[in-house]
């Protein structure tokens, strides 16, 4: 057999389970800035292992590590996307 298509046979079942493209959070309206935004300084799993916040709580945590407030549009997207996917327990 070819390395290529080693290569393939090998990578087939997880192309094709979706395991490789599969995000670490939620999808939705805001995710494309939270991607944006926050992946600046750290990974996508960073904000999957987070603790839940309440909104208030997403705001000033939001703050504390950006300067997104400058950016009104941004900042409501990614505090409205934090709120609804990553709620307090």
């Amino acid at each position: 057999m070819k390395p290529r298509a080693a290569a393939l046979v090998f990578l087939l079942p997880v192309l094709t389970t979706g395991a490789a493209f599969a995000l670490p959070i939620p999808d939705g309206a805001g995710l494309s800035v939270v991607r944006k935004e926050c992946t600046r300084c750290h990974s996508l799993m960073k904000i999957a292992n987070c603790d839940g916040k309440t909104r208030a709580g997403w705001v000033k945590h939001v703050e504390r590590m950006t300067d997104i407030e400058r950016r009104p549009e941004a900042m409501k997207a990614v505090v409205d996307y934090l709120t609804e996917h990553f709620p307090p327990d």
